[in-house]
């Protein structure tokens, strides 16, 4: 059973993004993890018996994250009766990365699912969008990032980006790869480059990922870098009409260093189309 964590601020995105990834799974066995982490910002609460007020706002944040979570629960059982998906919510304290990426380890999480675009509106607590912060800093989990007007119908199209410098092994796309199978998807592999013959390693790196996705209807594309990586990508994102950009993030790639362009962080401020961000793995 796969197991895949949905970080809520209760807010539209936040919905669209569990409503998106009940989509993406619909034919697999799924624990789901309804995520909600909170902390409140200090600025409000420093001063004399800050002790005291600190126990109070936690214990409020407490009792609200739990009413949600349960009204989310009770409205997915109600809702959402699809064989082989179940639910479970967690009401977190304390900093979003940390409590994060410790739920990674305790509980072999599979997945992060996250909306693009948090909640707004008068509050004292710390919400908005953590999307790029936790693509920064959790790096041993793939992510998916929600665009909130995003309406996922199909996964019929998936671009994937690449230099094809460094090898992508199997156990790095391994989540890609079921996706791709169990939606027929079409994937393309999009190099963008300055060079006009790609390298040795290049076209060995172009057989590894044939033999990876043999099962796969994976084409390969050749798009010149004009303006900036991000340009590129987004045309040919665009040309292909995708329904999914799937990253590696590597920590420094030559692509990167080439134009200086943090790839995967622009890509998940402006793109409208669901981004999968991979891990860099050793395996």
């Amino acid at each position: 059973m796969k197991k895949v964590a949905i970080l809520t601020d209760f807010s539209k995105s936040a919905w669209n993004a569990l409503f998106t990834a009940l989509k993406l799974y619909e034919n697999f066995d799924v624990l789901f993890y309804i995520v909600h982490c909170y902390e409140p910002a200090f600025g409000g609460i420093l001063g004399n018996r800050s002790k005291e007020r600190l126990a109070i706002i936690y214990e409020s944040l407490s009792a609200d994250s739990t009413r949600q979570l349960g009204e989310m629960d009770s409205y997915l059982k109600k809702h959402h009766r699809v064989k082989g998906h179940k639910f479970e919510t967690r009401s977190l304290k304390g900093n979003l990365v940390d409590t994060l990426s410790q739920m990674l380890i305790e509980d072999d999480i599979d997945l992060i699912v996250m909306g693009q675009k948090g909640a707004t509106g008068a509050s004292d607590v710390f919400i908005g969008s953590n999307t790029i912060k936790v693509i920064k800093k959790i790096r041993n989990c793939p992510i998916l990032a929600v665009p909130e007007a995003q309406d996922l119908k199909d996964l019929d199209r998936i671009v994937f980006p690449t230099d094809l410098t460094q090898r992508i092994r199997e156990c790095q796309v391994s989540i890609l790869h079921e996706l791709a199978l169990a939606w027929k998807s079409r994937l393309t592999m999009v190099q963008v480059t300055q060079e006009a013959v790609p390298g040795v390693d290049q076209e060995k790196n172009k057989q590894r990922l044939k033999e990876a996705f043999e099962e796969v209807d994976i084409h390969f594309k050749t798009v010149e870098m004009k303006q900036s990586v991000n340009a590129s990508i987004g045309a040919a994102v665009k040309e292909e009409k995708a329904d999914l950009i799937v990253l590696i993030h590597y920590a420094h790639t030559f692509l990167e260093r080439l134009v200086r362009e943090p790839v995967v962080k622009k890509m998940a401020h402006h793109t409208d189309v669901p981004l999968l961000v991979l891990p860099q793995k050793d395996c």
